[in-house]
């Protein structure tokens, strides 16, 4: 990324990944075998320590036994990189406390948040009213600093899991994105400021395990019950029978608004969480979130007629819209995606759509993998972006 104020360039690849789950790891140990990726594989964890290797088997019984399979695919790429199993990123890492080892499989107790951290991301859900194909289609802004992110859109076909498309994190997490069976979802941050002080899973390995499983939003929600979060998320569920949800969590605090086929409103989400449920979770939400939802409540809510292109509000630029610039301060659109649940199709832009084209996206991509650039244009963030308010409910 060049200096401030000035355009830059970022690289992005997408990966198509097959077959079964521990040849699926060992491709893509090698396809992302340069040093730039050996942080995405096992990134130092901040202020926190590597597993011992019973430790890492410990989390990766953890994890398997709510997402079959990806054990194998993270054995898999660890043969493949050499990097062993227990320092794999995407199971977490261990709290030291006055020496002693407390294996956390992600919670982030005891780490200070800041604002370089606080994510961002806004999105929404348009019912089959709203569309002039008659399709449910999702649309989502990922917001982020561009060194915290793979920049890695995939589309994985491993045995024994749903086909989907996603973005990753973690190299085996992922992030929003549709499957084979017409399942689409959408997340956000819902108390970026939040410390997490309970040891459960993060967002992209709640996303990995929704999308490899579940079939529908009523499948989706049941999963979720199950499942140990240590994470702060506001989630959009949606199928192509027309149901939709909008979930929000609070580490084991869950609210849930569902809505039967035919009979889902437009939903939207940015960074705080709006349901009453929700009110003791809801005091650092800031400002710029409040804005965001804002400008989807009055496009949505009041829309009479279908919305011809939502490519246009993902590329609509902050403070009159939902895309930002402000990449220095953590806050910058790094990837938009809009999901058409019926065709099955990912329209993508790599970078933010302000600056950069849509491409279309499949689940039928041949295996490998396609580099892509896009451009960014980092601008300070304006006086009060970062401050603290805004009405509850809202």
């Amino acid at each position: 990324m060049d200096t401030p104020g000035r355009p830059g360039v970022l690289a992005f690849r997408h990966d198509v990944i097959e077959g079964p789950p521990y040849e699926a790891g060992d491709w893509q140990g090698r396809a992302m075998a340069g040093a730039e990726w050996r942080g995405a594989f096992s990134a130092g964890p901040p202020d926190m320590k590597h597993y011992t290797p019973e430790e890492g088997r410990t989390a990766l019984r953890v994890v398997e036994r709510h997402c079959p399979g990806i054990a194998e695919e993270i054995r898999g790429a660890s043969d493949a990189t050499g990097i062993p199993i227990e320092k794999m990123t995407f199971l977490g890492a261990c709290h030291v406390v006055d020496g002693k080892r407390t294996p956390t499989l992600w919670s982030n107790e005891g780490v200070s948040p800041d604002r370089a951290t606080s994510g961002g991301c806004s999105h929404f859900h348009l019912p089959r009213k709203l569309s002039p194909e008659g399709h449910v289609r999702l649309g989502v802004n990922y917001d982020c600093h561009p060194m915290m992110q793979e920049l890695r859109l995939c589309t994985t076909r491993i045995e024994g899991k749903a086909s989907h498309v996603s973005f990753s994190d973690t190299v085996f997490g992922r992030v929003s994105g549709l499957n084979e069976y017409g399942l689409g979802l959408t997340s956000s941050r819902g108390s970026p400021l939040s410390r997490v002080q309970v040891a459960g899973l993060p967002y992209c390995i709640v996303s990995r395990i929704l999308l490899d499983r579940c079939r529908s939003v009523s499948e989706a929600l049941g999963v979720l019950d199950e499942l140990p979060i240590a994470w702060y998320s506001n989630y959009i569920l949606a199928d192509r029978s027309g149901e939709a949800a909008l979930v929000e969590i609070a580490c084991s605090k869950r609210a849930v608004r569902r809505f039967a086929s035919g009979g889902a409103p437009a939903l939207f989400a940015t960074n705080h969480f709006v349901l009453p449920e929700m009110n003791a979770y809801s005091e650092l939400r800031m400002q710029q979130s409040v804005r965001r939802r804002e400008f989807l409540r009055k496009r949505l809510e009041q829309a009479e007629e279908p919305i011809a292109r939502p490519h246009d509000l993902l590329g609509a630029p902050y403070p009159d819209g939902l895309c930002m610039s402000y990449y220095d301060d953590g806050l910058g659109t790094l990837d938009s995606l809009v999901l058409d649940l019926d065709a099955l199709t990912a329209d993508v832009s790599f970078g933010p759509p302000s600056l950069n084209s849509w491409h279309a996206f499949d689940l039928n991509t041949p295996a490998g993998s396609t580099l892509y650039t896009a451009t960014i244009e980092t601008k300070p963030a304006p006086p009060g972006f970062w401050k603290r308010g805004g009405a509850r409910g809202r």
